[in-house]
């Protein structure tokens, strides 16, 4: 439901400013999936932020890796474990 807001938004806007939805990780962002995809197929402007699990987790079964399964369905992905690494201007 927030993915369709955060679309919607966008869209009534005319993308100026973008959607924004984050998410959490693992089943929310599982279950965002549809709507991210409708987004990127009508090429709705929206910024999407599944929330990750802790880093000791990584590829612990049962996983999904939203960096995997969103490249195909997103205009770009990017997967940030160290905050302090993101350029600011």
């Amino acid at each position: 439901m927030g993915v369709g807001i955060a679309d919607g938004y966008a869209r009534i806007k005319s993308g100026n400013p973008p959607g924004v939805f984050a998410m959490q990780y693992g089943p929310g962002a599982e279950n965002a999936y549809p709507g991210v995809a409708t987004a990127y197929a009508d090429a709705s402007p929206v910024l999407f932020l599944p929330l990750g699990h802790p880093l000791k987790k990584d590829r612990v079964f049962p996983h999904f890796n939203s960096v995997e399964s969103f490249s195909s369905i997103t205009k770009y992905v990017e997967q940030i474990n160290q905050p302090e690494t993101v350029w600011t201007p």
